[in-house]
């Protein structure tokens, strides 16, 4: 798989990193929980998006295509975005309209360590992180359309 153009890109089989996002949607809206730690034995992944609105409009692309992929039963899906992100959370929110199994949610601090930990950099587009068993199986850098998906399907 591609993996993100970062100085030090996270590889494939890493260890995803807890962190605390405010959900904005979803089953924990209007909480903190970390979504590696609530979901410790749950298949899932992250997409996450700077502030720019190409790199947002693509993040939610990839976001509807993880929504339709075909991957195992019990799934989660996070959409991840910037704390520097100038839209509103009720714009985000909207924007997302008709998401189900893919929960908004913003990061508190430009500080979080799950930035650096995960390798986002914002202003190279969305990065999205499929993951079992709190590893990585697939690291893209603003994939394609349909490799997401098909990172996804793989984990079945």
């Amino acid at each position: 798989m591609l993996l993100y153009q970062a100085p030090v890109p996270l590889k494939t089989g890493a260890r995803m990193s807890s962190f605390e996002p405010i959900h904005l949607t979803g089953a924990n809206k209007g909480t903190r929980a970390c979504p590696i730690c609530t979901y410790v034995d749950t298949p899932g992944v992250q997409i996450w998006t700077d502030a720019s609105a190409a790199s947002l409009d693509r993040a939610y692309a990839l976001a509807r295509e993880a929504e339709a992929a075909k991957g195992p039963e019990k799934f989660v899906a996070f959409l991840v975005v910037d704390p520097t992100t100038p839209v509103a959370d009720a714009d985000l929110v909207a924007r997302g309209a008709g998401l189900k199994r893919v929960a908004i949610t913003r990061l508190a601090s430009s500080a979080d360590p799950a930035i650096g930990f995960h390798r986002f950099a914002p202003g190279r587009g969305p990065l999205a992180l499929v993951y079992a068993k709190r590893r990585t199986t697939a690291v893209l850098a603003d994939p394609r359309p349909g490799l997401l998906a098909s990172a996804i399907e793989a984990l079945r």
